[in-house]
Protein backbone atom coordinates (compact mmCIF):
# COMPACT_ATOMS: atom_id res chain seq x y z
CA UNK A 1 0.00 0.00 0.00
CA UNK A 2 2.59 2.05 0.62
CA UNK A 3 4.18 2.07 -2.23
CA UNK A 4 1.41 2.53 -4.36
CA UNK A 5 0.69 6.13 -2.48
CA UNK A 6 4.25 7.15 -2.59
CA UNK A 7 4.51 6.63 -6.47
CA UNK A 8 3.13 8.94 -9.25
CA UNK A 9 1.46 11.90 -8.83
CA UNK A 10 -2.18 10.97 -7.81
CA UNK A 11 -2.93 11.34 -3.87
CA UNK A 12 -4.05 7.88 -2.27
CA UNK A 13 -7.52 6.04 -3.30
CA UNK A 14 -9.77 5.53 -1.07
CA UNK A 15 -8.96 1.65 -1.52
CA UNK A 16 -5.79 1.82 -0.40
CA UNK A 17 -6.83 4.66 2.37
CA UNK A 18 -8.68 2.23 3.89
CA UNK A 19 -6.26 -0.44 3.64
CA UNK A 20 -3.59 1.63 4.73
CA UNK A 21 -6.15 2.30 8.04
CA UNK A 22 -6.68 -1.47 8.14
CA UNK A 23 -2.68 -2.68 8.39
CA UNK A 24 -2.74 0.07 10.96
CA UNK A 25 -5.10 -1.79 13.32
CA UNK A 26 -3.69 -5.41 12.31
CA UNK A 27 -0.12 -4.24 13.05
CA UNK A 28 -1.40 -2.72 16.38
CA UNK A 29 -2.85 -6.33 17.41
CA UNK A 30 0.03 -8.38 15.99
CA UNK A 31 2.48 -6.12 18.23
CA UNK A 32 -0.13 -6.91 21.33
CA UNK A 33 0.08 -10.47 20.73
CA UNK A 34 4.38 -10.09 20.58
CA UNK A 35 4.22 -8.53 23.79
CA UNK A 36 2.08 -10.99 25.14
CA UNK A 37 4.34 -13.56 24.16
CA UNK A 38 7.43 -12.52 25.20
CA UNK A 39 5.67 -11.60 28.72
CA UNK A 40 4.11 -14.79 29.52
CA UNK A 41 6.41 -17.33 27.92
CA UNK A 42 9.32 -16.17 27.23
CA UNK A 43 9.55 -14.91 30.42
CA UNK A 44 8.42 -18.21 31.97
CA UNK A 45 11.32 -19.94 30.00
CA UNK A 46 13.88 -16.94 31.76
CA UNK A 47 13.05 -18.03 35.23
CA UNK A 48 12.58 -21.90 34.79
CA UNK A 49 16.78 -21.05 33.83
CA UNK A 50 17.31 -18.55 35.90
CA UNK A 51 21.29 -19.15 37.12
CA UNK A 52 21.43 -20.41 33.66
CA UNK A 53 22.79 -18.67 30.30
CA UNK A 54 18.92 -17.90 28.97
CA UNK A 55 16.66 -15.96 26.71
CA UNK A 56 16.89 -12.21 27.19
CA UNK A 57 14.29 -10.18 25.79
CA UNK A 58 14.61 -6.49 25.84
CA UNK A 59 11.93 -4.59 27.23
CA UNK A 60 8.68 -3.39 25.42
CA UNK A 61 8.48 -0.93 22.82
CA UNK A 62 6.05 0.08 20.85
CA UNK A 63 6.51 1.64 17.15
CA UNK A 64 4.32 3.63 15.68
Amino acid sequence: VAGSITRGTRGPTAGEMLRSTELTGETAAAQVRLDKIVTERVGKVNQLLAGMPHILAPPIRIVQ
